[in-house]
């Protein structure tokens, strides 16, 4: 993700991204946000759900052309909801292109990645 993108997310929800200028051999958020702009509001309105609990990210990536976020701090009281939060983002960057937004579908043969139709025309 761009890293002016990035770093807004980061100001907004720096409870959630309290790893994020820690070492990587403590954690993996350290390599900021791995996946295009275009999930860049999926992720926004993720944390703002999300912050009011009290958890913090350790990855949030793109993996098989879908959103990842991997967490740590969830107890067996609100392990649930920030389940469901995460997995409807998820959910949602599955049919959002990664690169702008639009709405958009897994292509690829080896490398899995959510396209709209003009971003995958123009890789």
């Amino acid at each position: 993700m761009d890293i002016n993108l990035e770093k807004q997310l980061i100001e907004k929800y720096p409870k959630l991204f309290t790893e994020y200028n820690l070492s990587p051999l403590q954690t993996c958020m350290c390599f900021g946000l791995e996946c295009g702009d275009g999930w860049f509001n999926i992720i926004d309105e993720m944390c703002l759900k999300l912050s009011k609990y009290d958890i913090k990210f350790t990855q949030v990536k793109e993996k098989f052309g879908a959103l990842r976020v991997y967490f740590e701090g969830a107890n067996i009281e609100n392990y649930d909801p920030i389940f469901n939060i995460i997995s409807e983002a998820e959910e949602k960057s599955a049919i959002t292109c990664e690169i702008c937004g639009k709405s958009g579908c897994l292509r690829g043969l080896s490398w899995y990645k959510t396209l709209c139709e003009d971003c995958h025309e123009q890789t």
